[in-house]
C-alpha cells in the first residue's frame, strides 16, 4: 500500500449552530496535556505530489505537531486503500476514519452538494473558493451534511473545472453529434452532456483508458488531473476547456466518529483543516498551469474557445437548472447572488 506516516442532506438557508460556529472560528491550540492520544487513517485517490496530497499530508503534519505527538494521521494515496466510492462507505461503517471523495462521488450518500455541480454556477476558481470553501454556504453545505452521518472536514478543489477530452476537436455542442463521451454517474454530467448532443455513458474510472483505446467510448468528461492520473493522453488527442461544473473532494468523518472526540481533538483537526485547505488552493493553483503543459508535452491539442464560443455552452448548461432533480431556483440563485457580491 502506497501510504506515509505521517435520511439526504438538505442545503439550507438557516444555519446549525454547533457545526457552523465550530468552523467559523475555531480556537487556539489546545493544551497538549488535554489531548488523548488517537491514530487516523485517511482515503485519498490521488498521488502524494499532487494538489489534494500534498494538502493531506500537510494536514497529517500540523496533527501531529499541535498535538505534540499525541495524534497520528496515516495518509494512503493512489486509491492505495479504497477508491473514492468505497471510502465513503468505510467512514459510515467506521473502517476508516477519514475519506477524501469528490462531491460526484458523494451522491448516492448525501445530496447537500448537488447544487454546487450546476453548469456555469461559478466563473472561476476565485468564485468557488470564496462561497463554498471560506464562506458561510459552504459552512451550512458542510453542516446539512450531517444529516446524512457525515462530517465534511475539509473541501478541497481536485483539478480545478470540468473540461472534455475527445478524439476530434470540439468547438460547440454541435460537434459532439453521434459521439458517446464517458461520464461519472451523477446526475448533471448525465443531464449537460445528454443536452449537448452526445451520449453519455457511465464507465468505472478503472475502465476509462480500456474504453477510450478501444473506441467503446470517443471521448470523456474529467478534470485537468484526470489525464496525469490515467494517462488518457495516450488514448485521447483533444481537450476541450469548457469548464461547466467545478470539480471539488470533501475529506469527511462519520458524525458518530466526530461526536466521540474531546473538545481538544476536534479543535486540532478543525485547525489543521483550514490550513490544509489553504495549501491545497496555492498547490492547485500551481499543479493547473503544470498539467496544462503536461498535455501539450503529450502532443494533445487545447482548444481554446472564444467567448462566443463559450456563450453557447453557458447558454445550455445553465438553461438546464430548473429541470435538474435536487436543485432549486432558490439555493442556486443564492450561490450565484453571493459570487458575485
Amino acid at each position: 500500500m502506497m501510504k506515509s506516516s505521517t435520511c439526504r442532506g438538505r442545503f439550507k438557508g438557516a444555519t446549525v449552530a454547533f457545526g457552523v460556529a465550530a468552523l467559523l472560528s475555531v480556537p487556539g491550540q489546545a493544551f497538549a496535556d488535554e489531548v488523548e492520544s488517537l491514530h487516523m487513517r485517511i482515503t485519498n485517490s490521488y498521488k502524494e505530489d499532487m494538489a489534494p496530497g500534498i494538502a493531506l499530508e500537510h494536514f497529517a503534519k500540523r496533527v501531529e505537531e499541535l498535538s505534540n505527538g499525541r495524534m497520528t494521521v496515516e495518509a494512503y494515496h493512489a486509491g492505495s486503500l479504497y477508491s473514492e466510492g468505497a471510502s465513503v462507505q468505510a467512514v459510515l461503517d467506521g473502517t476508516v476514519q477519514m475519506g477524501l471523495a469528490s462531491t460526484a462521488n458523494h451522491g448516492p450518500f448525501t445530496d447537500a452538494w448537488q447544487a454546487i455541480e450546476a453548469p456555469y454556477l461559478f466563473d472561476g476558481r476565485d468564485q468557488f473558493r470564496k462561497v463554498i470553501i471560506k464562506g458561510e454556504i459552504g459552512n451550512e453545505l458542510r453542516e446539512a451534511t450531517r444529516e446524512d452521518g457525515l462530517y465534511p472536514l475539509m473541501i478541497l478543489e481536485t483539478g480545478g473545472f470540468r473540461i472534455l477530452g475527445t478524439q476530434d476537436p470540439v468547438r460547440v455542442p454541435a460537434d459532439l453529434a453521434g459521439q458517446k463521451i464517458r461520464v461519472p454517474s451523477s446526475p448533471v454530467p448525465l443531464a449537460f452532456w445528454e443536452a449537448a448532443g452526445a451520449s453519455p455513458a457511465s464507465v468505472a474510472w478503472a475502465e476509462t483508458y480500456l474504453a477510450l483505446g478501444q473506441g467503446a467510448v470517443d471521448g470523456l468528461d474529467a478534470a485537468w488531473t484526470s489525464w496525469y492520473l490515467g494517462s488518457l493522453w495516450d488514448v485521447t488527442k483533444s481537450i476541450t476547456p469548457v469548464h461547466y461544473s467545478v470539480v471539488a473532494s470533501l475529506t469527511a468523518v462519520s458524525v458518530e466518529w466526530w461526536e466521540q472526540r474531546s473538545p481538544a481533538q476536534q479543535e486540532i483537526l478543525l485547525k489543521a483543516a483550514r490550513e490544509a485547505e489553504e495549501v491545497s488552493m496555492k498547490a492547485e493553483d500551481e499543479w493547473e498551469s503544470r498539467l496544462r503543459q503536461m498535455v501539450l508535452d503529450s502532443g494533445m491539442t487545447i482548444v481554446e474557445l472564444t467567448e462566443e464560443e463559450l456563450d453557447v455552452w453557458r447558454e445550455l448548461g445553465r438553461s438546464l437548472w430548473k429541470d435538474i432533480p435536487g436543485m432549486s431556483m432558490e439555493q442556486l440563485e443564492r450561490i450565484t447572488s453571493a459570487a458575485t457580491e
